[in-house]
């Protein structure tokens, strides 16, 4: 612990934000918030339509039976079944659009996600999946995941799942304290996590995960060690352990959420716990908070747009990234359906990234692979330089054993993960303002 701190000591004069209240999350680039609005949804027709590469999909389900506290994704809390059947309905309209752009290309995985998709009823999921087979060659796709939370998944919808051709599924346990899953508003309790994780491990699925959280306000590290003995004894091919982020509710919200995050040093141990105990139990890191069984159990999907390859999103709120446009779906669902209803792609903003922009989103994401990035080829794909504005801070974080770079290949070290998305956070800035960036 003492090493650790030490290093926590030192990234933060490198101006690293460790700080819980303003943890970020990094999984994609550049901030969706930051994308001004789209005046030509014609061109993006286009350039979809002109993209003959492999590209993933993305299927965004808005809806959850509670709204948990620290949840920043769009979301309809309770909607009716007639509410989720008209979203449905358009949800397949927007796919009748996308499919006559998306000839030309190869599916490599598709995401089922929210909101939490297993709301919806056995029918209407067995609805929504026949419809993405209606619209989307997805025979050979190479993988095809399902979002569900433990309060509505069941034997049945399972089932469904299962004969829909879904083999992966993951599931958001976030806590097995009931109080701290009352507290942040979690529909489930710790029994029901237990046994609907149980259910999955006894299934015929090919692989699963389950989410876990820390840093939880009130989170104590014997809930942690509960969780970990849980894990070992269930033995899933996949976990994640995402701290709790704030930044995402803004900033009139971050002050005070940030009030209620545990102090640094209970996160630092809580972190240096996860990562020392999954490894001798059998796990391996897949990126900063990913651990899996082999290498076989990866998220496949995440690692194909991590990779700098194209993606779709279809749905209220969704985002994309084709052919160096980033944009994303309208949040408003009234404003999603009415621009269906044009027959037009319910796009709200969005734009043409530049080759540096470019470069930067592929170096980022790219470093959150084991496989790490070569930024010299980078910069030759995009016609740009980044090394100039990032040679120094890069030298003081292999430095630090946060980085290493071996045959012009840079990726963190096992040590280095630990601190990946705060490290990742800060070379963003880095890339865009210089030196500078330390002082933003």
């Amino acid at each position: 612990m003492e090493q650790i701190n030490e290093i926590a000591d030192a990234l933060s004069r490198l101006g690293v934000e460790l700080y819980p209240g303003y943890y970020n999350f990094v999984h994609y680039y550049p901030a969706l918030d930051t994308l001004p609005e789209l005046e030509c949804l014609g061109k993006i027709t286009s350039i979809i339509e002109n993209e003959e590469r492999e590209i993933c999909l993305y299927i965004h389900v808005p809806f959850c039976s509670t709204a948990c506290k620290f949840c920043y994704y769009p979301k309809r809390v309770g909607a009716n079944r007639s509410q989720v059947k008209k979203y449905l309905q358009y949800v397949e309209k927007e796919s009748q659009i996308l499919s006559r752009c998306l000839k030309k290309n190869k599916i490599h995985s598709v995401y089922v996600g929210g909101g939490s998709p297993s709301y919806m009823t056995a029918e209407e999921i067995s609805c929504l999946l026949h419809m993405i087979k209606t619209y989307f060659s997805i025979s050979n796709v190479k993988e095809f995941t399902f979002e569900v939370e433990p309060r509505t998944f069941n034997e049945e919808k399972l089932s469904i799942l299962l004969k829909s051709g879904i083999d992966r599924i993951s599931m958001g346990i976030q806590s097995l304290d009931d109080s701290i899953l009352s507290h942040y508003r979690r529909g489930h309790c710790a029994e029901e996590a237990v046994a609907k994780s149980w259910l999955l491990r006894n299934s015929d699925v090919r692989t699963f995960n389950i989410d876990f959280m820390y840093g939880l306000a009130g989170q104590a590290i014997q809930d942690i060690i509960y969780s970990l003995n849980f894990i070992e004894e269930l033995s899933p091919p996949s976990v994640t352990f995402y701290q709790t982020w704030f930044a995402s509710l803004g900033k009139k919200c971050v002050g005070n959420w940030s009030k209620k995050a545990l102090p640094l040093e209970n996160i630092i141990v809580m972190k240096e716990k996860i990562h020392s105990s999954m490894k001798q139990i059998g796990y391996l890191l897949n990126n900063q908070c990913w651990y899996i069984k082999t290498q076989n159990e990866a998220c496949l999907h995440f690692k194909f747009r991590w990779d700098d390859n194209p993606y779709v999103g279809i749905g209220q709120a969704a985002y994309s990234y084709v052919n160096g446009i980033a944009y994303q779906n309208m949040k408003n669902h009234f404003e999603y359906f009415q621009l269906i209803d044009k027959q037009k792609l319910p796009i709200k903003t969005g734009k043409l990234l530049s080759n540096e922009e470019q470069a930067t989103r592929a170096t980022i994401l790219g470093l959150k692979t084991n496989e790490g990035v070569c930024i010299s080829e980078i910069e030759e794909k995009y016609g740009v330089r980044l090394m100039p504005s990032i040679e120094r801070f890069l030298e003081q974080l292999c430095g630090l054993g946060i980085f290493f770079r071996e045959n012009g290949i840079l990726r963190f070290t096992d040590n280095g993960v630990f601190w990946g998305d705060c490290v990742l956070a800060r070379l963003m800035d880095e890339i865009i303002y210089g030196h500078e960036g330390r002082e933003k």
